[in-house]
């Protein structure tokens, strides 16, 4: 079973990372949000509450089960919020685990460092393309004695890295943890809001 966990999540990962590297920079945004006014996600399912930040679309269409949500910007950066069960009990073990993954997907790992919330932070440069990732891990024990992993990936030009990362930034200042509710699928448990 924690095997199988430990790969969901290195699969979880390595999921936002390969659709967010394939989401053409500064394309228009065919993944939308219910309404350009939506601001706000919820997910009682995990949770998880997120505010998207001034500038950025938030869409609920990502395509992969682990991604909750996702954020545009019109010059291309893209925010992922990925959340799934992890077997790792802190961050900095999921990001062990997950690193090769980071680097079966051409990406060099430039720096790893602890960040807020005790959570880590890990720097990477798509090799081949003038691209920047940005990785934070967070992992937080649940009820039950079982964790969770809560991965929010900033992708971005090198050009509009520091305003980028700053929207990140705000991201998780403004990350809403709650208890979950039940594991099985509710469909009126993830909203968008606007505020």
């Amino acid at each position: 079973m924690r095997t199988t966990v430990a790969i969901a999540v290195a699969t979880a990962s390595a999921a936002a990372v390969a659709f967010l590297a394939a989401w053409p920079a500064g394309a228009p945004g065919s993944a939308q949000a219910a309404s350009p006014k939506d601001r706000r996600f919820v997910s009682a399912r995990h949770g998880v509450g997120v505010e998207a930040p001034n500038g950025w679309t938030l869409s609920l269409h990502t395509g992969y089960p682990s991604i909750v949500a996702l954020m545009l910007h019109p010059n291309g950066s893209r925010i992922s919020i990925s959340v799934s069960e992890t077997s790792a009990e802190t961050a900095r073990a999921l990001v062990d685990r997950n690193r090769h993954g980071l680097e079966a997907q051409k990406l060099t790992v430039t720096k790893v460092a602890e960040t807020v919330r005790d959570g880590i932070a890990v720097d990477a440069r798509a090799q081949g393309r003038d691209e920047a990732l940005r990785q934070i891990y967070l992992v937080r024990a649940l009820p039950g004695g079982t964790h969770q992993a809560i991965i929010m990936t900033l992708t971005a030009r090198s050009d509009v890295l520091v305003t980028a990362t700053s929207s990140l930034d705000l991201v998780v200042a403004r990350l809403a943890l709650e208890t979950p509710t039940s594991s099985s699928v509710d469909a009126g448990a993830d909203t968008a809001r606007r505020d």
